[in-house]
């Protein structure tokens, strides 16, 4: 779990860093929970692992909001946590109690 975590805040971080460097790119993130693809079926995870816990979202729900991002003009430097059966949460801040609330949850 907290090479999970760490590896989380690296990519809210990493998002942050570019948009500073590079401010006539937007770059933004998310950060959904658990997806129903086909990687959830393999062996050491398999779908209870996450529907127990949080519930699985639909590929289209973490794809609606990607579009969302990038059709929002305004955001740069940010990650939405996208987790299921909740709306999606803007963490502009890195070390957002948002965001460490998610990973801590192992929902994000």
């Amino acid at each position: 779990m907290a090479a999970y975590a760490a590896s989380k805040a690296g990519i809210a971080h990493y998002t942050k860093c570019l948009a500073t460097l590079a401010p006539k790119i937007r770059i933004n993130a998310v950060a959904p929970s658990g997806v129903n693809t086909d990687f959830i079926m393999v062996e050491h995870l398999g779908p209870d692992h996450f529907s127990v816990k949080a519930g699985l979202l639909e590929p289209q729900t973490v794809v609606d909001e990607i579009i969302r991002l990038i059709q929002d003009e305004s955001k740069a430097g940010d990650v939405v946590i996208i987790q299921y059966g909740k709306e999606p949460i803007l963490c502009d801040r890195p070390n957002s109690q948002l965001m460490e609330a998610a990973i801590k949850q192992g929902t994000a």
